[in-house]
């Protein structure tokens, strides 16, 4: 539950520097779609975040499972 917990924070702290200081990727994309009123874009970018955030939740369960099986 910790590790989910941590990665998650840490997801949205890797967004937020990515949109700070990147010159590519999904965040630089996001500042290119806020100065040029891009919505579509801003809405892939979110969506694209939102699969990136389940897959790696959906991967740490996947690992908790395995690791401690004794939990439910």
């Amino acid at each position: 539950m910790a590790l989910r917990v941590s990665l998650s924070v840490a997801l949205t702290g890797l967004i937020a520097a990515e949109q700070i200081g990147a010159t590519e990727g999904i965040g630089y994309l996001v500042t290119l779609a806020q100065q040029y009123y891009r919505s579509d874009y801003m809405v892939l970018c979110v969506v694209v975040y939102a699969v990136l955030g389940l897959v790696i939740d959906l991967a740490i369960r996947g690992a908790e499972k395995a690791s401690m099986p004794w939990r439910r």
